[in-house]
This record gives C-alpha cells, sequence and structure tokens, in this order.
C-alpha cells in the first residue's frame, strides 16, 4: 500500500482531495 498523503475527505460523499480549497469548492458546489 502507498503512502497516504494529506488529504481531506468529504464525509457526506467519501471523496479525497488533495487541498483543502478543493475540498470546500466542492463542499459548496455539491453539498449545498
Amino acid at each position: 500500500m502507498w503512502h497516504l498523503r494529506t488529504t481531506f475527505k468529504c464525509k457526506a460523499c467519501d471523496v479525497s482531495f488533495t487541498d483543502k480549497e478543493h475540498l470546500e469548492r466542492h463542499k459548496k458546489s455539491i453539498h449545498k
């Protein structure tokens, strides 16, 4: 298994992002 980087997982849909900005953008667009 490869090394786990710092990832930000969306608890609502179980998608992981390498960037907190991406996670926030995702949450704003998907989980309004």
